[in-house]
């Protein structure tokens, strides 16, 4: 009669293969990920022509730059004043133009955008902000509209600002390389476990089941051979 198979063979192969899929599946999506994550992003800013920053009355001339390592030309920038005091933003307005004078659509800036160029906005949010500006030379513009001594020895100057929206969509390659590693690393712990389990089972079945105590080495019955009991009296 032939011995059962070993236990735990499926549960071994099961993990492995659990295992090696996880560390597999973790290795192409970190690289897949890792290689849409371009830096060289965070560090495109826009290109001052001349001074770099203006006194009110005034004007600031800027170039967006192109992109060349990636399809979006696009480009948020931001007006700063400097002192940006409630006397000073009252008493002000700006704009910006494209080279051939057309003005260019802007918003109000507030506290949900960010100046790249971390030095532009530690104490102040930007003036305006105009949105998705496309490679090409450009002008900002600035003019009193209050009392002269309200601006009194006030600049402004230009950057590139972030929002939210624009900072997740630079780190959404990141976020997903960290996903794919939490994600493997369950997996393969699952297939670890697995593993494991498989291993142990087939080694126990190996050495087949334990005797009861104090049978180990007797005839059925429990009783030791003639001859080993004591001497007679």
């Amino acid at each position: 009669m032939e011995p059962p198979p070993p236990k735990g063979r499926g549960l071994i192969v099961a993990g492995g293969i659990t295992l090696g899929i996880a560390i597999l599946a973790s290795f192409v999506s970190t690289l897949i990920l890792g290689r849409s994550f371009d830096p060289d992003r965070l560090t495109r800013d826009v290109v001052l022509n001349g001074a770099a920053d203006s006194e009110l009355p005034g004007q600031v001339g800027f170039r967006v730059i192109e992109d060349l390592s990636s399809d979006d030309d696009l480009m948020s920038v931001g007006l700063v004043l400097d002192p940006d005091t409630g006397a000073v933003r009252n008493s002000t307005t700006c704009r910006v133009l494209t080279v051939d004078g057309e003005e260019v659509p802007s918003r109000s800036g507030s506290d949900l955008y960010t100046f790249l160029d971390p030095e532009l906005g530690s104490d102040s949010s930007p003036f305006i902000v105009v949105e998705d500006l496309q490679p090409g030379e450009y002008s900002a513009v600035c003019e009193q509209t209050g009392e002269p001594s309200d601006t009194d020895g006030a600049t402004f100057t230009v950057g590139r600002v972030m929002s939210a929206s624009d900072l997740l969509g630079l780190f959404t390659p990141v976020l997903g390389v960290f996903a794919a590693i939490a994600v493997g690393a369950v997996v393969g712990l699952v297939g670890l476990v697995l593993l494991v389990i498989g291993l142990v089972m087939n080694s126990r079945s190996r050495r087949g089941p334990p005797q009861p105590p104090g049978q180990q080495g007797f005839p059925p019955g429990g009783h030791p051979p003639g001859g080993y009991g004591p001497p007679p009296l």
